[in-house]
């Protein structure tokens, strides 16, 4: 996950949506289910487990995520993908000009 967002804004971006989107179907899952959804997931829309906890809960994966996308916001990181060569000011930053792009 880690290294997947470490390849660039955008990849954390999407890591944000895609965690996002999974937990909002956890969610309606659970509600429109009743107590087999309730059984299967919890409230926050974690996968729930009786045995063991096999994953990182998707709620922790999204503050993960979200804390690397903000740091790619803040221009406080730069993607891995830099090569040896190329100086810092070379690396694209993510801004909101971007973000507003994107849509």
């Amino acid at each position: 996950m880690r290294e997947v967002c470490s390849l660039g804004p955008a990849y954390a971006e999407g890591a944000v949506e895609l965690y996002t989107k999974l937990q909002q179907h956890n969610k309606a899952i659970r509600e429109m289910v009743g107590f087999a959804g309730v059984a299967r997931y919890t409230e926050e829309g974690n996968t729930r487990s009786h045995f063991r906890r096999p994953t990182i809960p998707l709620s922790e994966r999204l503050a993960i995520v979200e804390a690397i996308a903000e740091e790619y916001h803040k221009g406080n990181l730069t993607t891995v993908i830099q090569k040896e060569g190329e100086k810092k000011e070379d690396t694209k930053q993510f801004t909101d000009e971007n973000k507003e792009e994107k849509k």
